[in-house]
């Protein structure tokens, strides 16, 4: 319990405390350890809280002085444009993971293909295909990509699956990650950018909602009833508001598809249960279409709303 109070998901706080349980005779594995120290070092100044890769942007509380107001403000992972080395990226990810498999095992290290990358998390440049490019200036705070990313990504691990029926038991939970977050992230994708909030509501609200799928729900679902503008007897919501249920009451803290157990260390999944990959896939893939949906039926009718507005304005001069 006292080590994940102390470490929660930085890695290098995560690899300084278990080091001393390692086992340093295994040479070349000691040198790739010291290799990936310094990786886990840059990447803790990077996703120190692991949220980096998961929201386009950071929320920082802050105060002008001690008796005003707490305000927020947005930290972007990505300040400008950058063109990433992916694949560099990904075998840093993978050698990181047989170095420590290794330790896990206390089998030697065979590779040490470690010594042809730099200890950093990002590097610049790669060939135009492997690169990846982020940081654009028109969407970097924008949740789509993300939304995108991560449900095509749920997609694929789907479809994978259906191909090779033995990848079913490893890459389920996975794929139900990306789904799972992909819908928060739709829902936060309204709340931040298509409901009627202030700047600075909106990001309050976000700091705090966190992962709740029915917190979030519930704070977007008022302004989502009054864009619809559906009949009383139309069943569509109250329908949606049972998907939402069903997850919060499945995954309400955004651990139990990320994590073998929770907090207090007590394992998600007790005993062995069987899940069919279709219909999970099929809610998820029904609520996210549910979302993206309302999410482009809001901004249309808001762009709208604030030509209308603007040319009042001009108007009324």
């Amino acid at each position: 319990m006292e080590f994940i109070k102390t470490t929660f998901h930085n890695l290098s706080i995560i690899l300084k405390t278990i080091e001393p349980y390692l086992n340093k005779e295994l040479d070349p594995s000691y040198k790739a350890l010291i290799w990936m120290e310094k990786l886990f070092a840059d990447m803790s100044e990077i996703d120190q809280e692991s949220d980096s890769f998961r929201y386009p942007f950071g929320i920082i509380g802050y105060k002008t002085d001690p008796f005003s107001d707490k305000k927020f403000k947005i930290k972007s992972v990505f300040e400008k444009q950058t063109h990433l080395d992916l694949v560099a990226f990904a075998n840093k990810m993978e050698i990181s993971f047989n170095i420590l498999s290794c330790f896990y095992s206390e089998s030697p290290l065979t590779s040490h293909s470690y010594n042809e990358y730099k200890p950093i998390l990002f590097e610049g440049g790669g060939s135009y295909y492997s690169q990846s490019v982020v940081g654009y200036s028109y969407n970097k705070n924008k949740f789509y990509p993300y939304v995108r990313a991560y449900t095509e990504s749920a997609t694929y691990i789907y479809e994978y699956m259906m191909l090779d029926k033995g990848l079913k038991d490893d890459m389920f939970l996975p794929m139900c990650y990306l789904y799972r977050n992909g819908i928060e992230l739709a829902m936060k994708e309204i709340l931040f950018e298509e409901c009627s909030l202030d700047h600075q509501k909106a990001l309050s609200l976000l700091k705090d909602r966190k992962h709740g799928f029915l917190r979030l729900w519930n704070t977007i679902v008022g302004d989502i009833e009054k864009h619809a503008n559906a009949d009383t007897d139309d069943p569509t919501l109250e329908n949606v508001q049972k998907y939402i249920n069903q997850l919060h009451e499945i995954d309400g803290t955004s651990d139990k598809f990320r994590y073998p157990t929770d907090k207090f260390l007590k394992l998600h999944f007790k005993k062995e249960e069987r899940f069919d990959i279709q219909i999970v896939a099929f809610f998820f893939c029904e609520l996210g279409s549910f979302l993206d949906g309302v999410c482009m039926q809001m901004a249309y009718q808001n762009d709208i709303q604030a030509e209308y507005e603007s040319e009042m304005r001009s108007y009324y001069k």
